[in-house]
């Protein structure tokens, strides 16, 4: 167990794959400045470190006691690093590998179409939760804490399929199993060349780090905002 006075350097230093967890909110790993100097909600970023390290199941039950506002708040910084970081030195990595290998192994050659439709599939998520459900839960939470006369104008606002947001997850999980595994045949027969060891390394987080993102989407955010929405209709009847 982590403590929330812990830095980043020595959470870091037990684990380097927790630099992803920061480098999201622009934070070096280098920071000795403690976890709830850093955070307003500091337990929520040790219950995330801990789900990556721990390789188990996630628990609603554990992040139930997080507040709605502060897990979009890092849905938001994860998207902004997905996109920025980490699809870009995928992307990078898997091209300089189809350039050093393509002429002796050509299926890899197909590989990259594939990551590039994947890609274009998740912006696509991204951007349709930055327009939808994430101005939607900021907007409830607004009226949770601070509006609630707000609540009539928000119900008739055009609705969007949260059942959706599942759904996509699930084909954006089976698509990326693919990619990987792909890769994970070949570097089989090619005795895990270094670059190979670096983008599988690099796509595991990546994997890991998206199921955690969607776990806390469809198992924590959503039922919160459907039972919401749930009480307004309620209320305005």
């Amino acid at each position: 167990m982590y403590s929330i006075t812990a830095t980043p350097r020595h959470l870091c230093g037990e684990n380097r794959d927790f630099e992803q967890v920061f480098k999201k909110y622009g934070i070096t790993a280098a920071s000795n400045t403690p976890l709830n100097v850093l955070f307003k909600e500091p337990s929520l970023i040790l219950a995330l470190l801990e789900s990556l390290d721990a390789m188990q199941p996630f628990s609603v039950e554990r992040y139930s006691r997080f507040s709605t506002v502060s897990i979009i708040d890092y849905l938001e910084h994860s998207h902004r690093f997905y996109l920025d970081v980490w699809l870009p030195e995928i992307t990078h990595l898997l091209q300089h590998l189809v350039q050093i290998t393509g002429d002796v192994h050509p299926m890899l050659r197909a590989i990259p179409a594939f990551w590039r439709s994947y890609r274009l599939s998740l912006q696509s998520h991204f951007q349709m939760e930055e327009k939808g459900l994430f101005p939607f839960a900021r907007a409830v939470h607004t009226i949770q804490t601070r509006m609630p006369y707000l609540r009539i104008p928000l119900l008739s606002q055009p609705s969007f399929s949260f059942e959706q947001f599942k759904h996509d997850h699930e084909d954006e999980s089976a698509e990326l199993i693919e990619i990987r595994s792909l890769l994970l045949n070949y570097v089989s027969r090619e005795n895990a060349s270094f670059p190979y060891r670096i983008l599988l390394h690099k796509m595991r987080l990546f994997e890991q780090d998206l199921s955690l993102h969607a776990f806390l989407e469809d198992a924590i955010v959503v039922p919160r905002l459907i039972d919401e929405r749930e009480r307004m209709i309620i209320g305005a009847n």
